[in-house]
This record gives structure tokens, sequence and C-alpha cells, in this order.
């Protein structure tokens, strides 16, 4: 199972990824393992392609 964050809302709740990290410059992550970030494109591609997808 993928557990996958948007990157957008996660940025703007302060939650950080390796990758957004390294992009802004900053010094820290804090985003739990086992999450990755992502973006619309991997929503979408799930709702087409998952029988299942839970959000919240």
């Amino acid at each position: 199972m993928q557990l996958q964050t948007c990157v957008a809302a996660a940025l703007r709740r302060g939650v950080v990824g390796e990758e957004e990290a390294k992009l802004n410059q900053l010094s820290r992550t804090n985003l739990a393992d086992g999450f990755e970030q992502s973006g619309l494109g991997s929503l979408a591609e799930a709702l087409l392609t998952q029988d299942r997808v839970v959000q919240f």
C-alpha cells in the first residue's frame, strides 16, 4: 500500500520531505517514514488504475 501526501497541502501545513527540503534550501525534513509526497497526477493515476483509494 502506498502512503502519499499532496505536496502542496503538506507544504502549507509545514510537512517537508527530502526533495522539497532540497528545493527550498531547508536543513530538515519531517515527513513520517513510509510516506511519499506526490502531486495531482499521482492522484489521477490512482483513481484510474486502483479499485480503492482512501483519501482524508
